[in-house]
């Protein structure tokens, strides 16, 4: 489930990537582009600006040329007259503040306002002055404050009679007008504008009145002057602007406009939060195909899971006809054996020869119910030191009757032992469940070729150390495995068989290897049949000489516990043959009232699965309460038992006959059960 999560978040970021590197793109594009426009901004209103205020400036030089050629100045001039046009004038024009008639020699003729008789008679800004009588043409000053506080700027015109400069007509003009078109461009309320004379003095700005005539630093300050540039700069309060600039042509001044920086920080906030929408959306959009995927995936899981239930259901309705086809094949031996002896019960040949039928079918039955448990159990059964080098040559007939009769079986044994640790059952299950499976590979017939190594192939155990393992190898010239096959031939119910073909077989095989400690593979390719190689554990240690049952280590006096009636009673006559003297119990409750009642029980022979306290637990109680108690379960089955779960006494598997009883009761060696492991019985009712 993680790797399947964790794939497709791999393909949303894989999805995502490529639209966060797009929008990261556009975004900057978008920065760029926005930038580039209020920069282009900022020159338009500077060369506007600059462009309305030459207009204003030549409207201004305009007006003085006009009263320049008034009569009234005309040699000799009529002063007295001329100063009553002037005030008119000024009436007219309020923002010329003054108005002088000057000779050129520098005497004032004329003032409008008079002049008070307290002020001296110099030239404000005499440069300009000087300028006008050189060249006979106006002339504009720089920014000059009065000794009122108040600014103005002088614009100068020369009085022409005859070709030559008679007077100087003066108005100084205060900065109002100018302050207005700087309004009129209808500058952003948080934009900047400010004009600068050739003195690098403030003429107006949007700035507070009382820097006009002061340096443009106690405005702002910018890095560069040059032609159509925009440049970095600060207020004097220290905001950051970006200014644009642009030259008066009629003077050496300079119109400033700036926007401040947080106009562009502005548009890049606007830019990452419409980039962190789009990319919020595509990652919903993302998240909802994800859970579209997810919910598509789970649906068509299902559909496979319902599938493959179905499947299992068909193979388990197959296997579940040939096992109560076998079972009722051994039920019409005892129904037969059972009807011969009531008929002759006197011909004692007769009635060995039926019961020996009998016995081999409770043989056949056992191994048919153990041979269903080892395709799900987990637990490892009986475990004991086999020489498989013996154990295939004692197979060799079975598998022969196992495969079909034109395939040729051949055996490659080494000389040398191989011994190994596991359930001898299972490994017979194992063997004929490959040995039939390649047969089935070779309908025309082939060889099967049964192969035993005995070098020992080192591998990693579970516990991390190396263990020599032994190998048995199935080796047939059938069809063989396609890649695909040979991937899924372990899977539960997988066959490539056709017909009522049930596909356990390998299943089982693969069981049996993992309980085992060992492995199982399968190497093939289709058309040049199949080798498959099961590996199993070297066994270190040598098994302990099996010694006769002495009757002195069986118990005086055992309790028979089992729910059902018949089972009861065949155990305690088992019990009984045995020469014990039996104590029954219907139950796991009533078991332990008679153990707490009753002296002289020294075993307990308990039945797994019964209602209410199951017999592990009735154990696992009487361990506590009688230490000294030998004690054996017998179960046909236990969930617990398949799980692998440690029990405190020795186990029998139904049916078993009195040996194994006596076997299981000897093995406790009369200390309770201290040193028991479970045991697997053989399928016998022999009495011996």
């Amino acid at each position: 489930m993680f790797n399947r999560v964790r794939i497709a978040w791999i393909l949303v970021l894989v999805a995502i990537a490529p639209l966060v590197l797009t929008a990261g793109a556009f975004g900057q594009l978008y920065l760029s582009e926005q930038r580039q426009g209020i920069d282009r901004s900022l020159e338009d209103r500077a060369h506007a600006l600059a462009a309305a205020l030459d207009r204003e400036l030549a409207t201004q030089v305009q007006l003085l040329a006009v009263l320049a050629e008034s009569p009234r100045l005309d040699s000799p001039a009529s002063i007295a007259s001329f100063a009553e046009v002037a005030r008119r004038l000024q009436a007219r024009i309020p923002n010329w503040a003054l108005v002088r008639v000057i000779s050129t020699d520098g005497q004032i003729l004329l003032s409008e306002p008079p002049r008070p008789a307290a002020q001296d008679n110099r030239i404000v800004d005499p440069e300009t002055f000087q300028q006008v009588v050189a060249t006979s043409r106006p002339s504009i000053g720089g920014m000059v404050n009065g000794r009122e506080g108040r600014g103005g700027f002088a614009v100068r015109v020369p009085v022409l009679r005859g070709g030559a400069s008679i007077y100087v007509l003066t108005a100084v003009i205060r900065p109002k007008g100018l302050a207005e078109a700087l309004y009129l461009d209808d500058l952003p309320p948080s934009w900047h504008a400010w004009l600068v004379d050739q003195s690098g003095n403030i003429v107006t700005s949007t700035g507070p009145a009382r820097l006009t005539g002061h340096p443009s630093a106690g405005f702002a300050t910018v890095s560069s002057d040059g032609p159509a540039s925009i440049s970095g700069g600060k207020l004097a309060t220290g905001e950051a602007i970006r200014a644009a600039h642009g030259a008066l042509k009629q003077v050496g001044w300079t119109v400033h406009v700036a926007a401040p920086m947080s106009a562009y920080a502005r548009i890049r906030t606007m830019a990452w939060l419409g980039m962190g929408a789009t990319l919020l959306l595509t990652a919903a959009l993302a998240l909802v195909a994800y859970f579209l995927f997810a919910r598509e995936h789970r649906i068509q899981r299902q559909r496979e899971e319902a599938m493959s239930r179905w499947q299992r259901m068909d193979a388990l309705g197959r296997l579940t006809g040939q096992v109560a086809h076998d079972f009722n094949n051994l039920l019409m031996v005892f129904q037969a054996g059972i009807s011969g002896i009531e008929r002759r019960q006197d011909d004692l040949e007769r009635r060995s020869r039926l019961l020996s039928l009998m016995k081999d079918g409770i043989v056949k039955g056992a191994e048919l119910t153990q041979r269903l448990r080892s395709y799900s159990t987990k637990s490892k059964g009986t475990i004991e030191r086999i020489d498989l080098v013996d154990f295939v040559q004692a197979s060799r007939l079975l598998i022969e009757q196992t495969v079909r009769s034109n395939v040729v079986l051949v055996l490659h044994l080494p000389a040398e032992s191989c011994p190994v640790m596991v359930d001898a059952k299972d490994l017979q299950t194992a063997l004929v469940n490959l040995c039939s499976n390649a047969s089935d590979a070779m309908p025309d017939g082939g060889t099967l070729t049964l192969t035993v190594r005995g070098a020992g192939t080192p591998r990693r155990a579970g516990n991390g150390g190396i263990v020599e393992h032994m190998e048995i190898e199935v080796a047939d010239t059938g069809s063989g495995f396609d890649r695909e096959a040979a991937k899924r031939a372990f899977e539960p119910f997988f066959t490539t068989k056709s017909g009522s073909a049930v596909g356990l077989g390998l299943t089982q095989v693969y069981g049996f290897a993992e309980r085992s400690g060992g492995g199982v593979r399968i190497e093939a390719s289709s058309g040049e049949g199949a080798r498959v190689l099961l590996s199993l554990p070297r066994a270190d240690v040598i098994s302990r000489d099996v010694q006769p049952i002495s009757r002195a280590s069986l118990p005086k006096r055992v309790l028979v516990v089992d729910d059902n009636p018949d089972t009861l009673q065949a155990a305690r006559a088992l019990a009984e043959e045995a020469g014990l003297t039996t104590v029954t119990a219907g139950g796991a409750e009533e078991a332990l009232r008679i153990l707490r009642s009753t002296a002289g029980i020294d075993a307990l022979l308990s039945d797994v699965m019964m209602p209410g306290i199951s017999g592990i637990e009735l154990a696992e109680q009487a361990r506590r309460e009688f230490p000294s108690l030998r004690m054996v379960l017998m179960t046909g089955y236990s969930e617990k038992l398949d799980q692998g779960h440690a029990l405190p006494c020795a186990v029998l598997l139904k049916p078993f006959g009195r040996s194994e009883l006596e076997t299981a009761f000897s093995s406790l060696d009369g200390i309770g059960g201290s040193q028991v492991r479970p045991l697997d019985s053989p399928a016998s009712t022999s009495n011996s």
